[in-house]
């Protein structure tokens, strides 16, 4: 199992109600085991609601394509709290009428939160997501001090 596919792993658990908690039942001291230290302390302090910035720790773009690099780049861009429409995002790198391309693109992140495609929501308020269902508002919720979806 490749490192990204063990955090992805053990970020999105079975799809429970707790996301860290069930990573660490699944596999107890995990998340410690297979991360540096400092990563597993943000991805906890993150998950209880201290702000966190994920873009000290690099991502392997390798095989992804220049527009898709463009669009993680910017979507990686958004801070804690953030958010942008797929147009946004897709005329801030260049290509104002891709709005359709980025979405594909973020479908296929491989790693949310380290790009976290939860901030980027459609004209009708929320658009799709490459987690597991549900997460997407559930981390809005997390980083948005009024609740956005119930």
């Amino acid at each position: 199992m490749t490192e990204r596919n063990m955090i992805r792993r053990h970020l999105w658990g079975d799809l429970s109600s707790d996301l860290l908690e069930q990573a660490q039942m699944a596999e107890p001291q995990a998340i410690f085991e297979t991360m540096p230290s400092d990563l597993s302390e943000a991805l906890s302090d993150y998950f209880r609601g201290v702000p966190a910035d994920f873009n000290s720790w690099g991502i392997n773009v390798n095989g992804l394509s220049a527009f898709s690099r463009k669009v993680y780049d910017a979507v990686r861009g958004l801070k804690w709290g953030e958010k942008a429409s797929y147009s946004e995002i897709a005329r801030q790198i260049g290509h104002p009428k891709a709005t359709r391309a980025v979405g594909s693109a973020l479908g296929k992140n491989p790693i949310p939160l380290f790009i976290p495609c939860h901030r980027v929501l459609s004209r009708d308020g929320e658009g799709g997501w490459s987690g597991p269902p549900g997460w997407k508002r559930r981390l809005l919720n997390l980083e948005t001090d009024e609740k956005i979806y119930n």
